[in-house]
């Protein structure tokens, strides 16, 4: 019976895990990745991080007993970034790049070189799209009071999702505000919130992460120049040349225009540098 059903596939993240079957164009179902466990309560990093130890966990999350289930790593699985491989020319196609994967916990940094993953290379950032959310949250919070306290995260995810983008200069903001309306929960009435500069310093904190994060102040783009500079030289070039962006974190308007600017900045600084 398993032969004739079709295969499901399942997208795993830190924030939600996306559900489908093979040929479908979009998820059938999007759920939070959590389970409850019997355990005593965690503070820190391992919990805002969604840290996982036990393997346990993960089988009780993925139970398929009916499904062919194919569980591939995606740190150690490189053609899973080629959708778009075949559509290229002949010539064109290559699978050395350097791979930004940014979901709702957390931004990875992975660099591939014909095919192979360079495991030394690897960089986890700790700015993702929850604290996109939180730190709108809280920008929020100081700015707007007619937010349901109980709606607050909410509202701000929604800002996120809708509104948020990546701004190249910060002149003229006032004439891109806009108006978010949501419904109270318990009261049922509609509230209505200007939505201003969080729609830009959101997503910025990918390149001025001190913002949310002050044990953290490193740009994204600092990162990629790094971790390419900790790669064989002679993978070095490709890799600047074959930048991948994946997950829901780097959907944002012109994020690629941006990365792509200041990560030239970045080079063309440390060029000049080694010149003198």
């Amino acid at each position: 019976m398993a032969g004739q059903l079709r295969a499901c596939v399942g997208d795993c993240g830190t924030g939600y895990t996306k559900l489908g079957y093979a040929g479908n164009t979009e998820p059938r179902f999007i759920i939070p990745s959590c389970i409850a466990i019997k355990e005593s309560a965690k503070v820190g990093d391992q919990a805002q991080r969604r840290v996982m130890k036990s393997v346990d966990d993960l089988d009780s999350f993925t139970d398929g007993s009916n499904r062919k289930i194919y569980m591939c790593n995606k740190v150690a699985n490189p053609p899973w970034y080629t959708a778009s491989w075949t559509a290229r020319q002949v010539e064109e196609r290559t699978l050395t790049g350097t791979v930004i994967d940014s979901g709702d916990g957390v931004t990875r940094v992975i660099h591939v070189a014909e095919g192979y993953v360079i495991g030394s290379c690897i960089k986890h950032i700790p700015i993702a799209g929850r604290d996109i959310t939180y730190f709108i949250q809280q920008l929020l919070r100081d700015r707007e009071v007619g937010i349901p306290p109980e709606q607050s995260l909410e509202t701000a995810k929604a800002v996120k999702e809708s509104y948020s983008y990546i701004n190249k200069y910060d002149t003229n903001g006032s004439k891109w505000i806009k108006q978010y309306t949501g419904i109270n929960a318990i009261s049922k009435k509609e509230f209505s919130i200007d939505v201003g500069y969080e729609r830009v310093l959101g997503p910025e904190i990918f390149f001025h992460p001190e913002f949310a994060n002050p044990d953290f102040t490193q740009p994204i783009s600092e990162v990629v120049e790094e971790v390419i500079q900790n790669c064989p030289i002679d993978v070095r070039c490709p890799l600047y040349n074959n930048i991948v962006l994946s997950g829901g974190s780097t959907m944002f308007r012109d994020f690629r225009c941006r990365l792509q600017r200041d990560l030239k900045k970045t080079v063309d600084a440390r060029l000049k540098l080694s010149e003198n």
